[in-house]
Parts: C-alpha cells; structure tokens; sequence
C-alpha cells in the first residue's frame, strides 16, 4: 500500500510555502502535475509518495505540468 502524505504536511514540512501561497499555485495550475487523492465528505486531500516525488524532479527541471 502506497504511504499517503496529507496536504498540510506536504505544503508545510516538504514544500515549505503557506497555504496562501499554495492556493495560489492551484489556482495558477502549477499543482496540476500532482494527483490529489480526496478522502471523506470533508475533501481532506492526500498524495502519494511516488506522485510527490516525480513533481519536485518536474518543478526542480523546469519541466513541470
């Protein structure tokens, strides 16, 4: 089973920007290369190692969705 890394780890302890600044790479489309898994009736949203992973090689080349 893959391991699932919630939104606000990713954004926070991995990324290291605000959720304001994350929001604003959304709406620009700059997240759209990285897979969001919705779990509940609330939209906690949650990616997937693998997934984060191939995102940053993309963002650090320039070569990002």
């Amino acid at each position: 089973m893959d391991k699932l890394v919630p939104e606000k780890i990713l954004r926070e302890q991995i990324v290291g920007v605000s959720g304001v600044t994350w929001w604003n790479w959304k709406r620009a489309g700059r997240l759209d290369g990285l897979p969001v898994i919705t779990i509940g009736t609330n939209g906690r949203r949650f990616y997937r190692q693998e997934d984060i992973d191939r995102w940053l090689s993309a963002l650090s080349t320039g070569n990002a969705a």
